[in-house]
């Protein structure tokens, strides 16, 4: 998981680069990358290192993002006892980690 994360940040670094430090190719490859992230089945276990690891607020921003996407395209499949897990988990996030950016 270190080395998506990594991956991640890097594509984060890159879309928010100014866009003549970037390539078009280099801009288009990091957002297919942020969607397949956000697409994948079963992300909650790589979304929960990326929020309790990562310090890049976009990356952040993403992975809540996504953990909030999969739960409502994922509910029919996921026990309550997941979706009581992922609840609380978020929550500990906003607790332990309050000077987070606010679109995070």
């Amino acid at each position: 998981m270190e080395n998506q994360l990594a991956l991640l940040e890097h594509a984060a670094a890159v879309l928010m680069a100014p866009p003549d430090a970037v390539s078009a190719e280099q801009r288009g490859e990091a957002e297919s990358l942020f969607m397949s992230f956000k697409q994948s089945k079963q992300p909650f276990d790589t979304c929960r290192y990326i929020l309790e690891h990562c310090q890049t607020p976009y990356v952040l921003f993403m992975a809540a993002s996504t953990v909030c996407q999969a739960l409502v395209r994922e509910w029919s499949v996921l026990s309550r006892e997941q979706v009581d897990q992922m609840q609380t988990f978020l929550l500990t996030v906003i607790v332990q980690r309050p000077r987070l950016d606010l679109y995070v």
